[in-house]
């Protein structure tokens, strides 16, 4: 499922995913289906940006058909986002749109998030989309200042939500809840907390007896009102090649994998 982390402070948008895709390897015979076993594959894009620096990261499904999430997204991103310059809200209403197209609706959810002008100043808006409700949500409508998150979020949501402790006779009393002060955190800790956030939820899955739903490399985009920049960003074989001008049918430049 991946765990996803978006961060809205007063200097910029942060958005942070892991990259793991858990698998399960199934046999089809004539009058059942068996799991033959499961694996986890640490690969997988979950963050996104478009031409029009308008962030996308996802939580849910892993895949359709077999097929990685993320190679729909960077579908969608070059055949609808970019070639129709898609603006933050519009990305949103169609990125429904675009996985609505399969045959039933996806436990697909999204992160949209961007700089919208408005009277001559440049707002902060962060969206919700929901691919099986068919609708999105405005997340920093009511706290324009704070952090969301989507996916695996058990571990998190001990650290930032209120606790309750149980006497024997069943009377609640809430603990010492030391809520983080977002209108007052800079943008550099928001991009530490961010990592920390997954990096803590890795850690505590690895000594639980639960599935593995949750690792890999960390990708961090930072989005500003004067432009957007990876704080980090795995490099498959794939996006190495890429940069390294590889074109289908074409002599490329020699990719030393030991880098």
């Amino acid at each position: 499922m991946s765990l996803i982390v978006t961060i809205f402070v007063r200097e910029g948008i942060i958005m942070a995913g892991d990259s793991r895709v858990p698998a399960v390897v199934k046999q089809s015979g004539p009058n059942q289906t068996l799991p033959l076993g499961a694996t986890e594959i640490d690969g997988n894009y979950n963050v996104f940006l478009t031409q029009n620096n308008v962030g996308i990261s996802t939580y849910g499904a892993g895949e359709i058909n077999n097929v990685a999430i993320g190679t729909y997204i960077e579908s969608f991103i070059n055949h609808e986002a970019n070639q129709k310059s898609l603006g933050l809200e519009q990305t949103a209403d169609e990125i429904i749109k675009f996985f609505q197209k399969f045959k039933s609706p996806q436990n697909i959810s999204f992160h949209v998030s961007g700089y919208v002008k408005a009277n001559e100043t440049l707002e902060q808006h962060v969206w919700e989309v929901s691919v099986a409700e068919g609708r999105k949500r405005k997340l920093n409508e009511v706290a324009p200042l704070g952090i969301s998150w989507g996916g695996e979020s058990d571990i998190i949501e001990r650290l930032l939500q209120p606790l309750y402790d149980v006497d024997p006779d069943g009377n609640a009393t809430e603990m010492p809840n030391y809520k983080i002060p977002w209108a007052h955190i800079s943008f550099q800790d928001a991009v530490d907390f961010a990592n920390f956030a997954i990096t803590a939820t890795v850690n505590a899955m690895k000594f639980q007896p639960r599935p593995k739903t949750v690792g890999g490399p960390i990708d961090i985009l930072t989005i500003k009102p004067d432009g957007c920049a990876w704080i980090q960003r795995k490099e498959t074989l794939l996006s190495q090649m890429n940069k390294e001008g590889f074109v289908p049918g074409k002599a490329r430049k020699v990719i030393d994998l030991k880098k």
